[in-house]
């Protein structure tokens, strides 16, 4: 399972919120359903560690314990990227070095060759709004193709 650091944030919203009960109203930034996701994390976690999960009764979520919460982020790794994150690190790597191997961003990411190329696929995507591309040799990995203007006018957007 990945944790990544909007993990960590979640978690240390729950606790700075210092309410028993908790529901998707209190996070409007999250979906419900990505808010019911992350508090199936949180407790599956929980179960690992042998703590008090967060119980569910009436469409509310109530925390037994904020020190079994502050245990869970003291314990885990939370270092993981999330898919914003990967594809914000992709273009910072362009930028500095020209050009990455898919093989630098498996080990850079901890991610599978397939998942680094779905973060490609999207960085593809973005790039064609501004009229470059993201081209791939053998040799010479990934690499932004286009005029030289529509290069400089991405980076500064």
């Amino acid at each position: 399972m990945n944790l990544t650091k909007s993990d960590l944030n979640f978690i240390n919203d729950i606790i700075l919120a210092g309410n028993k009960r908790i529901t998707p109203s209190d996070f409007p930034y999250l979906k419900t359903t990505q808010f019911l996701y992350k508090i199936d994390k949180i407790n599956f976690l929980l179960k690992i560690i042998n703590k008090k999960t967060l119980k569910k009764r009436f469409g509310n979520f109530y925390i037994n314990s904020t020190e079994d919460l502050l245990e869970l982020t003291k314990t885990l790794d939370f270092s993981k990227l999330d898919k914003k994150e990967r594809i914000s690190t992709i273009f910072e790597l362009l930028l500095l070095k020209n050009k990455i191997n898919l093989s630098t961003l498996e080990e850079l990411f901890f991610q599978s060759r397939s998942s680094v190329k779905k973060d490609v696929k999207e960085v593809k995507e973005i790039l064609n709004k501004y009229n470059l591309s993201l081209e791939y040799h053998y040799h010479l990995g990934l690499f932004i193709e286009g005029k030289e203007s529509d290069i400089r006018f991405f980076y500064l957007n």
